[in-house]
């Protein structure tokens, strides 16, 4: 991962796995997530459940395979900026720059052609729909708050079951 985007600090990836978590609320991913650990190794700090991954079935058509596919390059790209977000709007109280937004756009569509086949509109569209969806999310008051609750907690625990973390993000609901 780019330094643009690398964790500066133990409080840093906190936020940036509350910021996925809330992404994936947001979304309607919660059945996705296992857990959140600050102990895992690189990818393994956010743990999916089987459901997230795809084996393949072959009682599954192709396009049940491939929306399958497309949800969860979704999620991801969810989950990518709301951890951005969290970690700049939340903790750091600072906007996005060009560079980090050029740097998500231009790696959403290197995902999103490898995993996808969708061309740079089709990315930049999809892009651009979660960029702002997101924004007006991390600019709530109401989730900011959440996001530090949720941080600290996960900061003095370590590791946080799907459950825990729902328990926190439960107020999303009504936001």
């Amino acid at each position: 991962m780019s330094t643009v985007l690398s964790y500066k600090d133990t409080e840093d990836r906190c936020y940036g796995l509350s910021g996925m978590a809330i992404g994936l609320v947001v979304y309607d991913g919660e059945e996705m997530l296992s857990a959140l650990s600050l102990d895992g190794q690189d990818e393994e700090h956010i743990l999916f459940s089987p459901a997230f991954n795809f084996a393949g079935n072959p009682r599954y058509s192709a396009k049940l395979a491939w929306n399958h596919i497309l949800n969860n390059y979704q999620l991801w790209n969810a989950m990518m900026v709301s951890n951005v977000m969290c970690r700049y709007y939340v903790r750091s109280k600072k906007g996005l720059t060009h560079e980090i937004v050029d740097f998500m756009r231009d790696f959403s569509l290197s995902q999103g052609n490898e995993f996808c086949s969708l061309d740079k509109d089709e990315v930049d569209q999809m892009f651009n729909k979660t960029l702002n969806d997101l924004h007006r999310v991390f600019s709530h008051s109401g989730v900011q708050s959440l996001a530090k609750t949720l941080a600290d907690t996960l900061s003095k625990k370590r590791r946080l079951l799907s459950s825990e973390v729902f328990e926190i993000l439960a107020p999303l609901s009504r936001m």
